[in-house]
């Protein structure tokens, strides 16, 4: 009888990401699709919907929100692993770029009861040379995570300030914190708190792996400091250039 050598874990590993990316890309289609025809019927396309039908599609529409942005996270992560994310460099103003994030946001925040307080004088323009739409992608990230860690509203300060030709972006929350023996996992893919899985069953727990990832090709750093119980603080650091 023939024996079959091991397939290496390298190997493994590639072909499920291989498997992931295919799927991924064969879902988003189906997916749009789903979300064109329920926009249609929320807005009235087939007729006038009764409060509870329209409750009901608006309930579908946002589980399928929540599926094409784990489709999203996960061609993001595909591309991350096999280093080929790219970014599409443009200059812009850091002050007016946090606080667009933070208007687009503000419904979230609000319905959570949560306050945001911005510390940057919006006159200043800093510049940055970077991927705006990727960044944008992680301080929403960011913001997205710190109200998950929050119970019954909050506050999230978002600062920004020069120190030494780095451009400093600081999102400190006042929520739970994160644990001390889960620090060191809080950058690891699929990595979700237990404290937050606890109280929210959704997330994918990629989202701060891509942060990361994104801020790290912009030649920055991503870190926290976090005490459970009393909140957390995420810095972003970017190069002044």
């Amino acid at each position: 009888m023939r024996s079959h050598s091991p397939i290496p874990l390298k190997t493994t590993s590639k072909m499920k990401f291989d498997f992931v990316t295919i799927a991924s890309h064969q879902l988003r289609t189906p997916l749009s699709a789903m979300k064109w025809f329920l926009e249609m019927l929320l807005g009235g396309t087939a007729g006038k919907l009764t409060k509870r039908q329209h409750d009901f599609i608006t309930e579908i529409y946002k589980s399928n929100e929540r599926m094409i942005r784990l489709v999203n996270d996960l061609l993001m992560v595909s591309k991350i692993n096999e280093q080929s994310l790219t970014l599409t460099h443009r200059r812009f103003f850091i002050e007016s770029f946090l606080h667009a994030v933070i208007v687009e946001m503000r419904p979230l925040t609000q319905a959570s009861r949560i306050t945001v307080v911005e510390k940057y004088d919006l006159k200043k323009k800093t510049s940055f040379f970077g991927d705006e739409d990727k960044l944008r992608q992680v301080v929403r990230t960011l913001m997205d995570n710190a109200m998950r860690y929050m119970i019954d509203g909050g506050l999230i300060i978002v600062k920004m300030s020069v120190v030494n030709k780095n451009i400093i972006i600081d999102l400190q929350d006042t929520g739970v914190g994160i644990p001390v023996k889960e620090k060191k996992k809080v950058f690891q893919q699929f990595y979700r708190g237990s404290n937050v899985v606890r109280m929210r069953t959704e997330g994918t727990g990629l989202g701060l792996s891509i942060a990361k990832a994104i801020v790290e090709l912009s030649g920055g750093m991503l870190t926290f400091n976090s005490t459970e119980g009393k909140g957390s603080v995420f810095t972003v650091a970017l190069p002044k250039k």
